[in-house]
């Protein structure tokens, strides 16, 4: 039996049961049905069956690797080209992540260490760029800062601070100096560019800015750039009690900095803010108090935005699995069917566990603590 005979009988088996329905033998993610409403697994199949969903993760690293590509290569008058053409047609990817983003990533080395030469080898890359421009370049500008808060961020480590050495202290103050002189010097040449805004950001986190500061610079960047995800992200870091914020404060300042635009947009950045926080913590709910009614709204928006993209899709699942919605997990992992996004679970068996607890069949699943 395919899947869309399981379908088929599943929908059918709902019609004469009253709508809340289990697949009657279930056989993996081919035979997954969702509990819940006709209505709702009946939009879900169609969804799955009128929008492919493509594994859409690795665009980023593509895009990253094209401008790490020009960079290397010399290219820098068509790297500024393509910079400011994905800004001023605000040119996204198939998950509605604006592709200037991958600038952080793209100006400095792919995989290099703290002692890696590669490190000197792009510092003398942003040297030739500067030197090559004949008047000061607002792209060469913001490159180059990025690159010297990589650098500094690389030599200071991603632990906590009881775990950095007196060396990388001073080598991320010396580095953060250097990132921070250039956009002071030039801010009145680069602040038309959102990613200078992102650069400022992540200063203020690193720097502890005062928080009339970093609300000055955040208001001015959204006064610009309204639309834009990337900075919010970094302020929100700021809010988190890790760095400066307070218990709780983070849930509450992802409303209120979207606060007078339109309720889709404001659901949706909730929700990028709280995916933007998976890379430093493992259970994002739990470690941050963001709440799930608002993260589950906030992919509502964006898989009906984006209904094509395979990690939109399989990071949804994900934070339901977390916060132990096996309703929602069920009807994701009908779409996702035996084709995850391996960028959204780390490693296959965090998915094998996930679809074994969203299974019908498995009711007595294991408790949220044990989960990935």
């Amino acid at each position: 039996m395919n899947r869309l005979e399981e379908i088929y009988r599943a929908v059918l088996f709902a019609s004469l049961t009253g709508g809340s329905f289990l697949a009657a033998e279930p056989a993996g993610p081919a035979g997954m049905v969702p509990s819940g409403p006709l209505p709702a697994v009946i939009a879900a199949i169609t969804t799955s069956q009128s929008s492919p969903i493509v594994d859409d993760s690795g665009e980023r690293v593509r895009d990253a690797a094209t401008v790490r590509a020009l960079l290397t290569g010399k290219k820098f008058d068509e790297l500024e080209s393509l910079l400011q053409r994905w800004t001023d047609t605000q040119a996204r990817n198939s998950s509605g992540s604006w592709r200037v983003e991958v600038l952080s990533s793209g100006s400095r080395p792919e995989v290099a260490g703290k002692d890696d030469p590669a490190w000197e080898a792009f510092q003398h890359l942003h040297e030739a760029w500067r030197a090559q421009a004949k008047t000061p370049s607002p792209w060469q500008v913001v490159a180059e800062a990025t690159f010297w808060i990589e650098y500094g961020w690389e030599a200071r480590g991603t632990g906590y601070a009881d775990t950095v050495t007196p060396q990388g202290w001073r080598l991320l103050a010396a580095r953060l100096d250097r990132g921070e002189e250039l956009m002071t010097r030039h801010w009145d040449l680069v602040r038309g560019l959102p990613s200078a805004h992102v650069v400022m950001s992540r200063l203020a986190v690193a720097r502890g800015y005062p928080r009339a500061r970093r609300d000055e610079l955040m208001a001015n960047a959204i006064a610009l750039w309204p639309d834009y995800n990337a900075f919010y992200f970094g302020y929100a870091i700021y809010v988190l009690p890790r760095w400066y914020g307070r218990p709780g404060e983070l849930k509450e300042w992802a409303w209120r900095a979207t606060e007078g635009r339109p309720e889709d947009f404001r659901r949706e950045i909730y929700a990028r803010i709280a995916w933007s926080l998976v890379s430093s913590h493992r259970l994002v709910m739990k470690e941050t108090g963001m709440e799930w009614p608002g993260i589950r709204a906030g992919f509502e928006v964006l898989r009906a935005k984006w209904p094509a993209s395979g990690h939109i899709l399989n990071r949804y699942a994900r934070f339901a699995w977390q916060a132990n919605d096996r309703s929602k997990a069920r009807e994701l992992l009908l779409l996702i069917g035996d084709r995850p996004v391996k960028a959204a679970w780390g490693t296959p068996e965090n998915f094998a566990k996930f679809r074994q607890w969203a299974n019908p069949t498995g009711q007595g699943g294991r408790a949220m603590n044990a989960r990935n």
